[in-house]
C-alpha cells in the first residue's frame, strides 16, 4: 500500500469511477420505475411530490455509491480484495485510495443520504424514515450479510422492493399495496448483478473464507439461479399485465429480452464472467426504462 503522500492525483473522475457508476441502474431504475407508476395510476400530484420523488432517486444513488466504498472497504480488509485478484473495484489494492480514505469516503456519502432523507420525511411524512433506517443497515452491514451467503436477499428488499415502495410514498405520502409486486421482476435483475458478480470472484472468496450465496451452493447452480431469476422476471411480469397491475403496453419491457437471452447464454455455458456484472446492469437499465415508458404511455393515452 502506497503512503498517502505518494498517491497518485486524483482527478473528478478518479473520484466518480470509486463510487462505480455502471451499478447506478441497479438503484436508479426502482426509482425512476415508481415515479413512472405514481404517474400512471394518481392523478392530481403536485410538482413538490414530483421533486420529492427527485431527491429519493438521489438519495437512492447516494446509498448505493456508499455501499459500494463500504463493501470496498471491507473487501480489503477481509482479504477478498488482494493485488493478485479481480476486483469490482480496485481503488484500494492499486493504492489510489487508502482504506481509510474509501471508508471516510463511503460514510461522508452515507451521511449525506441520510440527511436527505430526513428532509423528504419532513416534506412527505415520517414514515419515510423506516425507508431509511433500513437503508442505512443495509448499506453498512451488506458486506456481513454477503459473507453469509444472505447478500441475493438484502439486494432483492432494498433495490427491489424499498427503493421502489419508498420513492412512491415519497410523491405520494401513500403506502401501496402494488407497488412490491410491481417492482419485483425489475429487482430479481438486480439481484443478477450482484450474482454475476459473486460467480466471478468464486474463488477469490473461497481463499478469503468467504461464504457467498454462489459459493455455498456451487458455481453450476449458481448459473442455473441467474438464468431462473431471469426467466421468473420475465413471467412476472407477463403475469402482472394479465391482472392489470401494470398497463398493457409494459409488454415493451420483452423489447429487452434479446440482450437478457445473450446474457443467459453466456452464464449458461460457462461463459467468462468478467463484465458480466455490468453486461446485466444494462439489461436492468433497459428492462426498467421500457417498463416506464410504458406507464407514461398508458397515462397519455388513457
Amino acid at each position: 500500500m502506497k503512503n498517502k503522500s505518494t498517491l497518485p492525483r486524483r482527478t473528478l473522475k478518479t473520484w466518480i469511477t470509486a463510487v462505480r457508476p455502471w451499478s447506478f441502474p441497479a438503484s436508479a431504475m426502482p426509482a425512476i420505475l415508481a415515479v413512472s407508476y405514481a404517474y400512471c395510476k394518481y392523478d392530481n400530484i403536485s410538482p413538490s411530490g414530483y421533486l420529492n420523488g427527485f431527491l429519493a432517486l438521489i438519495g437512492a444513488i447516494l446509498f448505493q455509491a456508499a455501499g459500494n466504498l463500504i463493501n470496498d472497504y471491507f473487501d480489503y480488509k477481509n482479504g477478498v480484495d488482494r493485488k493478485d485478484t479481480f476486483c469490482s473495484s480496485r481503488i484500494i489494492v492499486d493504492g489510489i485510495f487508502t482504506p481509510k480514505e474509501t471508508l471516510a469516503f463511503g460514510l461522508s456519502l452515507l451521511s449525506a443520504a441520510s440527511l436527505l432523507g430526513l428532509f423528504i420525511a419532513y416534506k412527505s411524512g415520517f414514515l419515510i424514515l423506516i425507508f431509511g433506517i433500513a437503508g442505512i443497515a443495509g448499506t453498512y452491514f451488506y458486506y456481513f450479510m454477503k459473507y453469509r451467503a444472505m447478500g441475493e436477499i438484502i439486494i432483492f428488499l432494498i433495490y427491489g422492493e424499498l427503493i421502489a415502495e419508498g420513492t412512491l410514498y415519497a410523491i405520494t405520502s401513500v403506502a401501496d399495496p402494488y407497488m412490491p409486486a410491481v417492482s419485483a421482476p425489475l429487482g430479481l435483475l438486480i439481484v443478477n448483478i450482484l450474482l454475476a458478480n459473486n460467480i466471478r470472484d468464486m474463488g477469490n472468496d473461497d481463499n478469503a473464507k468467504v461464504k457467498t450465496f454462489a459459493t455455498y451452493i456451487g458455481a453450476a447452480n449458481a448459473r442455473k439461479v441467474y438464468v431462473a431469476f431471469t426467466l421468473i422476471a420475465y413471467a412476472a411480469t407477463a403475469i402482472l399485465i394479465i391482472c392489470g397491475l401494470i398497463p398493457v403496453w409494459s409488454l415493451l419491457a420483452f423489447a429487452a429480452l434479446p440482450l437478457s437471452i445473450n446474457n443467459m447464454k453466456s452464464v449458461h455455458k460457462n461463459g467468462n464472467m468478467i463484465g458480466m456484472d455490468e453486461r446485466t446492469a444494462k439489461s436492468v437499465m433497459l428492462f426498467g426504462l421500457l417498463l416506464c415508458l410504458a406507464n407514461v404511455i398508458a397515462k397519455i393515452l388513457r
